[in-house]
Formats: structure tokens, C-alpha cells, sequence
């Protein structure tokens, strides 16, 4: 990931069109396998709606995700956050 990007924080019907489950050197991956192996990082959804940053043409006018999708996300962001600070002190 390039830049910052809500869509990649979470597995939508667009990731689920394109993507087939697999496994590499890592770990599984693919739209079934990683909202279950990276939860919270990967969270699944059907769409973002008008807050996606990278729109397709699967995008609906309204988000579906829920509140506890949103708290799991900066739950995992803040964490990640204090991880970072404590390992630069």
C-alpha cells in the first residue's frame, strides 16, 4: 500500500471479485482467508460507499460498515501507533 487507504483495511465485494484465496511464503491470503488470518487489519464488508478512496465500479451510494468494524480498525491503528513511538524512544 502506497499511501494511507481506507479500502485496504478492509475486504469489500471488489476484493472479493478479483481475488482468489491462496497461500504464499507468509500465510493465506485471497478475500475468504484474510479477514480471518489478519483480523482486525482486514475486516469484511461489502462496500465503503461515499468513504472509499478508491471507488469501482461496485461502489453503492451507503457504507456498510458497522460501528464495531470502525472501533475494531482504531483499536488495531492505535496499537500499531504505540508500537511505533515505543520502539523510536
Amino acid at each position: 500500500m502506497d499511501k494511507l487507504s481506507l479500502r485496504g483495511f478492509f475486504v469489500c465485494n471488489k476484493c472479493r471479485s478479483n481475488c482468489f484465496d491462496g497461500k504464499d511464503e507468509i500465510g493465506p491470503f485471497g478475500p475468504n482467508e484474510c479477514p480471518k488470518e489478519y483480523f482486525p487489519r482486514k475486516q469484511e464488508i461489502g462496500c465503503l460507499g461515499q468513504l472509499c478512496d478508491n471507488p469501482c465500479e461496485l461502489q453503492v451510494p451507503e457504507s456498510d460498515v458497522s460501528t464495531q468494524q470502525y472501533i475494531n480498525l482504531i483499536m488495531y491503528l492505535g496499537k500499531q501507533l504505540n508500537e511505533l513511538i515505543i520502539t523510536e524512544k
